[in-house]
């Protein structure tokens, strides 16, 4: 394991007051899946402006205008 992902582990296992890594990465997942849900049921309550502000260097909000 490299030094960049022993110190993101690290961190996620502070940030989500895990007892271990296994639970942080749980933790993640869950938390990812319903965040990732969330965002799909209620884009169209943001502006395309408010929805960059979710973005991070990982993840990409989309935003899609539906035709009606």
């Amino acid at each position: 394991m490299n030094d960049e992902r022993e110190r993101l582990l690290d961190r996620l296992e502070e940030e989500t007051d895990a007892a271990t890594r296994a639970e942080a990465v749980d933790t993640a997942i869950r938390h990812f899946l319903q965040d990732k849900q969330n965002r799909e049921e209620h884009w169209e309550e943001f502006t395309p402006e408010q929805l960059r502000l979710l973005n991070t260097s990982e993840l990409k909000v989309s935003y899609y205008p539906k035709v009606r």
